[in-house]
């Protein structure tokens, strides 16, 4: 099923179109930067303090012996556009509105 197909499917939208292919960005991140971002992902929020904080240290070793000390990520996003089905409201009575 495409992405656009779920919002169809679930009843939420009449129309969905894909408004471009993707934006895509690769921006280089110094090691200390990347250090703070990656702690603010959830695979690694869920680890021990004390085993983040190695884990980390052993990143950013690996970073500037092998990259020159820059990292970079890839994000990539696509645009949907939708409009939603609109719904009818129903009165203390029952009846819809």
């Amino acid at each position: 099923m495409r992405p656009e197909d779920r919002h169809l499917v679930s009843g939420l939208a009449q129309t969905v179109d894909r408004v471009a292919d993707a934006y895509e960005a690769r921006p280089g991140y110094p090691t200390a930067v990347f250090d703070i971002l990656s702690a603010t992902f959830s695979s690694w929020i869920a680890l021990s303090e004390s085993l983040r904080t190695q884990l980390l240290d052993g990143v950013e070793e690996l970073v500037r012996r092998v990259f020159a000390g820059t990292v970079t990520r890839p994000y990539k996003t696509v645009l949907y556009t939708a409009q939603r089905l609109l719904r009818t409201r129903r009165t203390d009575s029952g009846s819809a509105t």
